[in-house]
């Protein structure tokens, strides 16, 4: 399969590997953190090294497929294999069972049940990388870029479908339920305003098959009209 953002591509073969390829300079690629030199320096002790002192070194290596340099441009001309997102107390997860593009972000799901579970108790995961000023990547607003950061969906519920538009995403559960998160500056998740939404919300649809019902003219003959919702 193959899914296509403003900048940048990915393409998943039979295996399930995903290659991605074209700008990164939102981290979209999913090729890990590459804005940094590959070390976290940050500790307890502050940003003085605990090695100068005599102590015990504190950093640790930022997981990241690719290394740029300072001049280098951020992007790839050819593809590359994407960085699995990380997992604390379980296993790796499997290959994403499907991919979406946004302008410069990217979404990847991944199965998070046990491998024992049937098809109908199956749930999933959407993983995010890349940018998050409006909150495109469904967690919160404190980082401005994400490497595979988890959606802040309902646990334990299982997407069937998605779509990505410039800034905003939408997510089709098997429950029926719909939630959209991102940009609202045109109206575009649906919720009724216009506000960033960088946690999922509901998307509540009119029933397929019932309109809504017509305003009606309740003012009296020759006066002018009153329009009131119908009961």
């Amino acid at each position: 399969s193959v899914v296509v953002g403003g900048r940048h591509t990915l393409a998943a073969d039979a295996q399930g590997r995903v290659f991605a390829f074209g700008d990164d300079r939102r981290i979209q690629l999913g090729l890990g953190d590459t804005r940094t030199q590959g070390t976290d320096e940050r500790n307890a002790y502050g940003v003085i090294r605990q090695d100068v002192l005599g102590g015990k070194d504190t950093k640790t290596d930022i997981k990241r497929a690719v290394a740029y340099r300072y001049y280098d441009p951020h992007m790839q001309s050819q593809p590359v294999r994407t960085v699995a997102p990380a997992v604390y107390n379980r296993p790796p997860y499997p290959p994403p069972s499907f991919l979406a593009c946004g302008e410069d972000f990217t979404i990847a799901v991944h199965r998070d049940s046990p491998d024992w579970f049937s098809k109908d108790q199956e749930t999933n995961v959407l993983m995010c990388s890349g940018e998050n000023a409006e909150g495109q990547c469904g967690r919160g607003l404190q980082e401005q870029q994400q490497s595979w950061t988890p959606v802040r969906l309902p646990k334990r519920s299982r997407t069937v479908s998605v779509a990505c538009g410039n800034a905003h995403c939408l997510a089709l559960l098997t429950s029926g339920e719909l939630f959209a998160w991102g940009s609202s500056s045109q109206g575009q998740l649906g919720n009724g305003k216009r506000a960033i939404k960088a946690k999922p919300v509901k998307v509540t649809l009119q029933p397929t098959g019932e309109a809504p019902a017509e305003p009606q003219n309740v003012a009296q003959p020759g006066m002018p009209p009153e329009y009131r919702a119908a009961a």
